[in-house]
């Protein structure tokens, strides 16, 4: 019994080590803006500020729950806003290892213009595009695939043009990653390495008995 529990402690301490804790920072854009290209008190555009840590370009922004965005937050009080073409939030995340990279995110369409087409980017390669055709926010889940260690840019993109009031709503974005299965990392490689020598000794002093 002792050999089994020591075995089930183990594993699930190396499983621990190896997966990467939240790779982004203010996923649900809840921190509070200093400013922004047009910042209209409820909802800004461009904004800026020390904990928002993403970046927006374009007619992208951040707006409150019960704005002229007709938008309700599906986790705390804010959400961000894709506008028209061309506009994009965008933040980097770290990698300390060769990784699979899982998204999972809520999205919405403003509530009486569903023309809004979302392009989910890593570094500038395609990796989602989806229609947002909803008012009702829905979780979208996209596996990303495998990234090498290092720094890399996660970005939501809205692609469509024409009518200005063509937009959609991000909210809750969680990225979450595991060593690819190909590089196995230190911490876990120690810990199986002192598993198989405990079952070793395991085997030897039953044998001795």
């Amino acid at each position: 019994m002792l050999k089994y529990k020591l075995l089930g402690g183990l594993l699930t301490l190396g499983l621990s080590l190896s997966a990467n804790a939240e790779l982004l920072f203010n996923n649900g854009f809840e921190a509070a803006w200093t400013g922004g290209g047009n910042d209209f008190g409820v909802y800004v555009y461009t904004p800026i500020g020390t904990d928002v840590k993403w970046q927006f370009s374009g007619s992208a922004g951040l707006s409150k729950t019960g704005t002229a965005w007709g938008g309700t937050a599906p986790e705390g009080d804010q959400f961000a806003f894709l506008q028209g073409g061309n506009s994009n939030v965008f933040q980097t995340f770290t990698l300390t290892g060769d990784s699979d990279v899982l998204l999972d995110f809520s999205w919405a369409s403003r509530n009486f213009n569903f023309n809004q087409r979302v392009r989910v980017s890593v570094d500038g390669v395609e990796k989602d595009f989806f229609h947002a055709d909803s008012p009702l926010w829905t979780t979208r889940m996209v596996d990303l695939g495998q990234f090498s260690t290092g720094v890399h840019t996660l970005r939501f993109s809205g692609t469509s043009t024409g009518y200005g009031d063509v937009s959609a709503f991000i909210d809750a974005v969680n990225l979450t990653a595991t060593p690819s299965l190909n590089t196995v990392s230190t911490p876990t490689s120690a810990l199986l390495a002192l598993l198989g020598l405990g079952l070793c000794g395991f085997r030897a002093k039953k044998q001795r008995v």
